[in-house]
């Protein structure tokens, strides 16, 4: 790659050269620089106060301009449309035209947002990346690769910049973009980045105590082309965080300054790399992959997600421990029938078949999606806690589920799942194409879940039915379970407060292949630990069952079944309430 401008400009004699975006202020000021030919500068924004240093000629009239000149050269911009005109009038009227690119998103927008639309006559770009970028969407467009001036320069001077490291500090530079306002030609926007600059802000502001234990001081830098009061309402959500908001510095000094640089895919993240300084990206969880080819720079997302956070952490992410510890007796809302339909019937499924109705081309996940927000969430998983969003969390359920069964299925298996709900374990499970030829069976207490379900039917390609059951007074629709199901159940049975024998001969007489419990179990929670003890003291305030383990036990004590397999709390959405896992098959006598 080539440093030397000069080469670009000699068979001009006038350019007209505009600017706007900072970025692209930075590089083509210092391109047009090593150019002893007439110019002529058409700046806006930020680009002003970049070239304030060039003495050349100053003009108003674009266009007049351009009739005179042999040249125009632009950096690009997705907030001000002026390059783009004046590069297509060029065109028109036969000048060479050159557009400079420094950053690697929305090239077709930036170089030719419509068929219509002229060329230009050549590109610049500052690494291979970005040439592949460009080759893949204009084949035969004429692109020369140069060493970017204006990284080299800044690069240097960081490196050249000697400050004492605090040990006992982490410094974060938090470099803000505005991707709310970033709308293309194309009508990409916020459906095209799954995200915003407030939320991204926030996410990281969130959970940025979980990057160390040390003191973080965030510095958080506003681009250039952002007011500068524009997150103060996000920032005064953290007033616990050391952050001060500075956009005077150089950003020479706050890179070399920092030990970390944050962004969503601003240039200043490619800078920090050069700088051998750690980057991380602060893009939301479901957002858009960053745009930067930059193989070192770490996704906020994965690091707090991959590992695990402490007991005493999770109160900072879920209200439970609280209410868990300081709740009373006259708290607890007991789980009588009446309860359950005011709970399921009328409040959750009843509202979520409202929604449903109206959804086209119904599928479990559209109906999930209206039911569960997908928020991060704090879960335990095999004596771990963790964050993710529900969606993997749920996701997780969901695989863990399919293996379990997998273990007993055939070809012509049906499985069947009682105190299904709305069908979300069911029908998660029912897309695998491991289950591509079974049959299926939801039974439901609730007349609203059953009928979310009639209307999921169709989503799958399997055969269902669908029916009522009632563990409660051990009813079932007549001829629902073919003999030899595999029964399942998922957070249903915590519902049934006492679990006896007539339960459990309920599920007997049903002649299954096996049984498999997917619930909570008190008495895998032990009284010599604070956890444990918090999972119970959550139950009893919920009014959940406590004896499904012991009722099991004592059902094969009389040899009425047999438990081929127990796994102790293994996950769970909620920490306090991770499920046990119970396997069993009826005997008889």
């Amino acid at each position: 790659m080539n440093i030397n401008f000069t080469n670009l400009f000699k068979n001009f004699e006038k350019a007209v050269v505009v600017s706007h975006d900072a970025g692209g202020a930075e590089v083509l000021s210092r391109i047009v620089k090593q150019t002893k030919i007439k110019k002529y500068f058409f700046l806006s924004g930020p680009a002003k106060k970049i070239f304030r240093r060039n003495k050349e000629e100053k003009f108003s009239n674009i266009y007049e301009t351009i009739n005179k000149a042999d040249l125009c050269i632009c950096s690009t911009s997705m907030d001000n449309d002026t390059y783009y005109d004046a590069f297509q009038y060029a065109k028109k009227r036969g000048v060479y035209t050159i557009v400079v690119l420094d950053h690697w998103n929305f090239y077709k927008d930036r170089i030719q947002s419509t068929k219509k639309d002229h060329l230009p006559d050549q590109i610049i770009v500052f690494d291979n990346d970005a040439k592949k970028i460009v080759r893949k969407l204009f084949s035969r467009l004429k692109i020369i690769v140069l060493q970017n001036p204006y990284l080299h320069e800044i690069v240097n001077n960081i490196l050249k910049i000697k400050h004492n490291r605090n040990r006992n500090k982490l410094r974060v530079l938090y470099c803000t973009e505005a991707i709310k306002k970033r709308v293309s030609t194309s009508k990409q926007s916020y459906d095209y980045y799954k995200y915003n600059e407030f939320e991204a802000l926030e996410f990281f502001l969130k959970y940025v105590r979980l990057l160390s234990s040390k003191e973080i001081e965030i510095t958080i830098r506003v681009h250039p082309n952002e007011e500068l009061n524009k997150y103060d309402n996000i920032i005064m959500k953290f007033k616990n965080l050391n952050i001060v908001v500075n956009r005077k510095s150089a950003l020479t000094n706050q890179i070399a300054f920092n030990d970390i640089i944050v962004g969503c895919e601003t240039y200043p993240m490619a800078i920090g790399v050069s700088a051998k300084k750690r980057v991380i990206s602060s893009i939301p969880p479901n957002g858009k992959p960053c745009a930067l080819p930059l193989k070192k720079i770490e996704y906020f997302r994965n690091l707090i997600f991959s590992k695990p956070i402490s007991f005493n952490q999770v109160g900072n992410f879920d209200n439970w421990p609280g209410k868990v510890i300081f709740s009373k007796k006259e708290v607890i809302r007991k789980k009588t029938k009446k309860e359950i339909i005011r709970e399921f019937e009328i409040e959750e499924w009843g509202n979520l078949l409202k929604k449903a109705k109206n959804i086209k081309n119904i599928n479990i996940d559209k109906v999930d999606q209206l039911q569960n927000p997908d928020e991060i969430i704090p879960y335990f998983n095999r004596n771990n806690f963790f964050l993710n969003t529900y969606r993997t969390v749920n996701n997780m359920h969901t695989s863990l589920y399919r293996n379990i069964l997998s273990k007993y299925i055939s070809k012509r298996s049906t499985i069947a799942e009682l105190g299904a709900g709305y069908g979300l374990k069911i029908f998660s499970i029912a897309k695998s194409k491991r289950f591509s030829t079974n049959d299926f069976v939801c039974a439901e207490f609730t007349k609203s879940g059953q009928e979310i379900m009639s209307l999921l039917k169709d989503s799958i390609n399997n055969n269902v039915k669908i029916g009522f059951n009632d563990f409660r007074n051990c009813s079932i629709s007549k001829n629902l379970v073919p003999k030899n199901s595999i029964i399942f159940t998922s957070f249903s049975l915590q519902y049934v407060r006492y679990i006896n024998d007539d339960l459990l001969n309920f599920f007997s007489n049903l002649k299954p292949k096996v049984v498999i419990h997917f619930e909570p179990c008190y008495e895998h929670f032990s009284s010599d630990n604070t956890y444990d003890m918090m999972c119970r003291r959550y139950i009893d305030i919920n009014d959940y069952n406590k004896n499904l383990l012991s009722s099991i036990l004592n059902y094969e004590l009389k040899g009425n079944c047999k438990i081929l397999n127990v796994q102790k709390k293994v996950l769970s959405y909620n920490p306090f309430l991770p499920i046990s896992i119970i396997e069993w098959i009826p005997t008889s006598k």
